[in-house]
């Protein structure tokens, strides 16, 4: 029985949406599915986007964002997707500032301790070269999986997990007088971008079409980051034809109403941002 874990700080708990979404993801495999989207993300995919709502207009849309999902273990995922028995048309990526950060201790301890594939949670802790890595394979080795309580989020069928609640008073107070950052220190991370180019490869050899989605911001985010990230996307998108489509500051999204903190659509703003995809995407 492993110890070294149980004085640790930085352990994902057992089980909860990422878990729950491969044991998902899984079955609907065997029996050789077939999906219009994949989407891979950190957690502003994971609770931003809705495959029920796409359903409706006849999408087969499966969410595997997971939290604080890095560009090196969407990398992986994106391997172990696209070699699995479901046919896929399309994966979309949600792209923001947090993904490209080389350092992703958080989304690395969720995705080798909950994800259900057998290979990926071993080639996540060889990427990462993490001794921690090695503990957290330790603890799945010997700890099971379980059911964690989510508080005011759900999970729902085909990844996705809703927040059903508004902007908190102490942050609309915060709004009228808030100054929007002038300098940051963030840059994408050199082994970010190579796990972008690795994402870009396999789609090709799949020959699936791959989306990069920006998806609405509140107006607590750092526009210095995300246009630094926007000046390497935008060529990367151009040079290998990948649509790019930024609803960063969607026309009708409200940070007071449409967000539930800082950085995540609430219901009501996944609603508005979900549809407005469609009919970008989708319109006759």
């Amino acid at each position: 029985m492993p110890i070294a874990y149980l004085w640790s700080d930085y352990l994902a708990s057992n089980g909860g949406p990422t878990y729950l979404k491969s044991m998902e993801w899984d079955q609907a495999c065997s029996h050789y599915e077939n999906w219009d989207v994949v989407l891979l993300g950190a957690s502003r995919a994971e609770r931003g986007y809705n495959p029920a709502i796409f359903g409706s207009h006849g999408i087969r849309f499966f969410n595997f964002g997971t939290s604080a999902q890095s560009m090196v273990n969407a990398s992986v995922l994106t391997k172990n997707i696209l070699s699995s028995a479901c046919q896929i048309k399309e994966i979309w990526i949600d792209m923001h500032p947090a993904s490209f950060k080389d350092d992703a201790l958080e989304s690395t301890a969720d995705l080798i301790q909950n994800i259900a594939f057998i290979e990926a949670p071993y080639e996540i802790a060889w990427k990462s070269r993490d001794f921690r890595s090695i503990n957290l394979l330790m603890k799945r080795w010997f700890c099971e999986n379980g059911t964690v309580t989510l508080g005011t989020a759900q999970y729902h069928k085909l990844g996705y997990v809703s927040v059903d609640k508004k902007l908190s008073q102490d942050l609309i107070a915060q709004i009228p007088n808030f100054k929007p950052f002038v300098s940051s220190d963030f840059y994408p991370g050199k082994k970010s971008l190579q796990a972008l180019e690795e994402i870009i490869q396999l789609c090709k050899e799949k020959h699936v079409e791959l989306k990069w989605i920006i998806s609405p911001v509140s107006i607590f985010n750092s526009e210095v980051d995300m246009n630094r990230l926007l000046d390497v996307l935008m060529p990367m998108a151009a040079t290998n034809n990948i649509d790019l489509v930024n609803f960063a500051h969607l026309e009708g999204i409200e940070t007071a109403h449409h967000f539930y903190d800082e950085k995540h659509l609430n219901s009501n703003g996944v609603a508005v941002f979900n549809q407005a995809l469609l009919d970008t995407l989708y319109q006759q």
